[in-house]
């Protein structure tokens, strides 16, 4: 649900159901213009990091010094890339970003 929601806010600029969201912007493809992020040129869904993937990054990154509470600190279980023509672009996209979301550093 929290890839879906990403994808809603991004690629429409507000949230909508999750499978109309899917069906208009499936894993594997991109989005033209889109206006959550603007002014990129396009936006990459790379679906939701795999539970394999965030269970071996939970072990090596904060297993060590968290134990058995390592996975509260993944921020990137949903995920989305986002890509600017030039500097001037991301910089802007940027702060667009960070006034419609909550970036968790």
């Amino acid at each position: 649900q929290a890839q879906t929601s990403l994808l809603a806010q991004v690629g429409l600029g507000h949230m909508e159901e999750g499978t109309k969201v899917l069906k208009k912007w499936p894993q594997g493809s991109k989005w033209c213009n889109p206006k959550g992020a603007q002014p990129a040129l396009f936006a990459y869904n790379p679906g939701p990091k795999t539970k394999e993937s965030a269970l071996a990054k939970a072990l090596v990154r904060f297993g060590p010094a968290t134990g058995t509470r390592r996975h509260r600190h993944l921020t990137d279980l949903a995920r989305v890339g986002v890509v600017f023509s030039n500097s001037c672009s991301l910089s802007l996209g940027l702060r667009t970003i960070l006034s419609r979301f909550e970036v968790v550093r």
